[in-house]
């Protein structure tokens, strides 16, 4: 069995689908609060979750919702982001990235019609041996990864005590 069906190496919607919460942090920085739904409820042989609602309230009061499933049948991977000015809509499958404004005009912001993950992955490591090497600053720091698993944990309390859960007042 693989490792994302497997609790004892990690696995579970929550924590292999993360991505999303990543973006999130990416994007508006740490929550202040977290409420979360976390169940395995389908039929599938695995001992993990298979699917995580999250509500986050965000510094501004403003609500992020983020939706992890194993059960899509399409693999669909996507998020919209509501903002004053209209909306952005990314997908990464089709890879793609669109905005459209308050008067409905549309403009593709990035758009590849196949996704080279043998090429993604090298370009990774290009990457963490330029940190190495040339002492490269990363675009994703250990205190991002902090974050986002402080995230997580915050979720998994949330799931036990049945509550919003507060983060740490750090720095966001």
């Amino acid at each position: 069995m693989e490792y994302y069906a497997r609790k004892d190496l990690g696995g579970g919607a929550l924590r292999t689908l993360s991505h999303e919460i990543d973006l999130m942090h990416f994007f508006f920085g740490k929550p202040r609060e977290v409420c979360a739904i976390i169940e395995s409820i389908s039929e599938l042989n695995i001992d993990v979750d298979d699917i995580a609602y999250l509500m986050c309230r965000m510094g501004d009061n403003f609500i992020v919702s983020i939706e992890l499933d194993y059960l899509n049948p399409l693999g669909e991977r996507f998020g919209r982001i509501f903002g004053s000015k209209g909306l952005l809509e990314y997908s990464f499958s089709p890879l793609k990235c669109i905005f459209t404004d308050n008067s409905n005009k549309k403009q593709v912001i990035f758009e590849s019609k196949d996704l080279n993950v043998n090429q993604m992955y090298i370009d990774q490591m290009n990457e963490f041996l330029n940190v190495l090497k040339k002492g490269i600053t990363p675009p994703c720091s250990f205190e991002d990864g902090r974050n986002v698993m402080e995230i997580i944990q915050i979720a998994e309390n949330s799931v036990k005590t049945k509550s919003w859960q507060n983060l740490k007042d750090e720095k966001k």
